[in-house]
């Protein structure tokens, strides 16, 4: 009976984890998102300072050209995945 609560259980976690990516990569967020969660691993703290965070949106962003600098730009970014409730 416990295993099968289990597996229950984390079926239900994995469809609610496929859903909230579904939504940010709805946004167009998902590289963004993806940039933030590595920079969180490589941290090792469910914290990230807002530098980092900064960072890892710049990263994210920067394609074959340099990364997106511009305050209002990465606020927005912040905004957004704030929003969605990821940061």
């Amino acid at each position: 009976m416990l295993r099968e609560v289990e597996a229950e259980t984390r079926g239900e976690r994995d469809a609610m984890y496929q859903t909230r990516r579904d939504e940010i990569k709805g946004t167009g967020l998902l590289t963004v998102a993806e940039s933030v969660v590595d920079a969180f691993i490589q941290r090792g703290q469910p914290i990230l300072h807002e530098r980092a965070l900064e960072e890892a949106i710049a990263r994210a962003t920067a394609g074959d050209d340099e990364p997106i600098t511009n305050r209002r730009i990465l606020d927005k970014f912040v905004e957004q995945l704030s929003h969605l409730g990821y940061i």
